[in-house]
């Protein structure tokens, strides 16, 4: 498939169950407020909300990295996660947290306690997070946080981070030739994981648009 193929498959407007951002704190409650304010979870890079939507907070979160809390209301689901320091004019998430993107099977609550860094942020930095899911029709969903790295955050731990009927899988991303091929490895009855031909494609395509290693 040529790349313009692949620009007008992650195009073509597709019916999508949609996810919330727990936590971080999301930019804006793009589930309730989206016929409101016309933000759209189809909208790159973070559905429309901008960085001064009214109401945004930042959530503090460690130095070396912290907790993500998605609610999702899918079967399956590919998650990428990316992050920009600073507050740059444009928003362009080349940092990625997900280096192996994940693969989370069911509908309810995930909870990761903790997303590292590639390297350590300063005290008192700034960033955005950027959550992109991938379901099964190909299509991606995005949502962003505003996050404040601070020496005195912690993750979630104990009770405020327990998973709900989801579980994952980190997927290694291969090189195309190596391994067989660019897609995950065939799914197996200990993992779970499902592999839809065009939801791979459309996967890494976007792990290619973010900048990550392949």
């Amino acid at each position: 498939m040529g790349l313009h193929a692949l620009v007008l498959l992650l195009a073509v407007p597709l019916t999508a169950a949609h996810y919330k951002l727990a936590y971080p704190e999301w930019r804006g409650d793009t589930l309730a407020n989206t016929n409101v304010t016309k933000w759209s979870q189809n909208l790159y890079p973070c559905a429309g909300v901008p960085r001064n939507a009214t109401g945004v907070n930042r959530t503090d979160w460690p130095l070396d990295g912290g907790s993500l809390v998605l609610e999702l209301h899918h079967d399956w689901t590919y998650i990428f996660v990316n992050l920009v320091f600073g507050v740059p004019e444009r928003e362009t998430y080349n940092i990625s947290l997900t280096p192996e993107f994940l693969n989370s099977t069911g509908s309810g609550v995930l909870c990761i306690e903790k997303l590292a860094l590639p390297s350590n942020a300063t005290d008192g930095q700034l960033g955005s997070m950027q959550v992109v899911t991938v379901g099964d029709r190909g299509n991606a969903l995005y949502n962003c946080a505003e996050l404040k790295f601070t020496s005195s955050a912690t993750t979630l731990k104990g009770d405020q981070c327990k998973s709900n009927n989801v579980t994952y899988v980190a997927v290694k991303q291969q090189a195309a030739g190596q391994g067989g091929g660019a897609c995950p490895p065939k799914p197996s009855a200990a993992t779970g994981l499902r592999v839809n031909v065009a939801t791979c494609v459309v996967a890494l395509t976007i792990a290619l648009a973010f900048g990550l290693t392949l």
